[in-house]
């Protein structure tokens, strides 16, 4: 992310925005989330909800460039959500 002067935990947490963002899309049952923190006063916490299960991450694509698919365990949660 050299061209955008963007480290790349940064650019990961868009992308993560991104990608959940373009599931919700797809699944007519799914849905953001927003809840407050609760070891911060004022702070909240974005997430997925889709059935009866929701996930609150801020960044589903840590270092997901460099594991393999079946190596991380957050993206099999989205799966499992997205199914």
């Amino acid at each position: 992310m050299a061209d955008w002067n963007l480290p790349i935990d940064e650019f990961e947490k868009m992308l993560s925005v991104y990608v959940i963002d373009c599931a919700i899309t797809h699944h007519d049952d799914a849905e953001w989330v927003v809840k407050p923190y609760p070891y911060t006063d004022g702070a909240y916490t974005t997430g997925v909800r889709r059935g009866n299960k929701t996930w609150h991450t801020d960044n589903c694509c840590e270092h997901l460039y460099l594991q393999k698919e079946e190596d991380h365990p957050l993206l099999a949660v989205f799966e499992s959500l997205m199914r």
